[in-house]
């Protein structure tokens, strides 16, 4: 009988007694992340620049006759190149202006392309060492993409 007591009391205790609550704690809110929010990146295309380049290059050369209005001979021009370019570009807005310059070595040659008569070319060589060029250009630019309008090539 002594444990029917002993059960029943600790069961009255139990059901009695609920859950602890602190007084002023109340009922916690459901808080939520706000939703992620991409940044504007601040994009800008000016400044200067340096680069490097290689390439290669080939083509046909022919010699023209101006007495017979004829080709008299023609040959292959091939080889390798490769150089230095450096440059500014200042954005205004999404308008962009830019100069750009650039200096290629060069190994494209050919020889033994020419023949004909009264061509003095006869056994003429092609031989490219060097090239440059000067390039002013205006463009625009719409987030990570740039393009030009113009671009004069000296």
């Amino acid at each position: 009988m002594k444990k029917l007591l002993l059960l029943a009391s600790a069961g009255a205790i139990a059901l009695a007694a609920g859950s602890a609550n602190a007084a002023d704690l109340g009922v916690r809110p459901a808080y939520k992340a706000p939703p992620p929010v991409a940044a504007p990146l601040p994009w800008s295309w000016t400044g200067f620049y340096i680069g490097a380049h290689v390439g290669g290059g080939w083509g046909t050369k022919e010699a023209f006759d101006p007495f017979s209005g004829k080709t008299d001979g023609t040959g292959t021009v091939n080889g390798c190149l490769g150089g230095l370019q450096a440059g500014y570009n200042y954005q205004i807005s999404w308008v962009l202006v830019g100069i750009d310059g650039d200096f290629s070595f060069s190994d494209v040659l050919g020889a033994n392309i020419f023949g004909g008569a009264f061509c003095c070319y006869e056994n003429g060589r092609v031989d490219a060492r060097w090239f440059s060029s000067l390039t002013v250009r205006i463009g625009g630019s719409v987030s990570y993409v740039l393009l030009y309008f113009m671009d004069l090539r000296v």
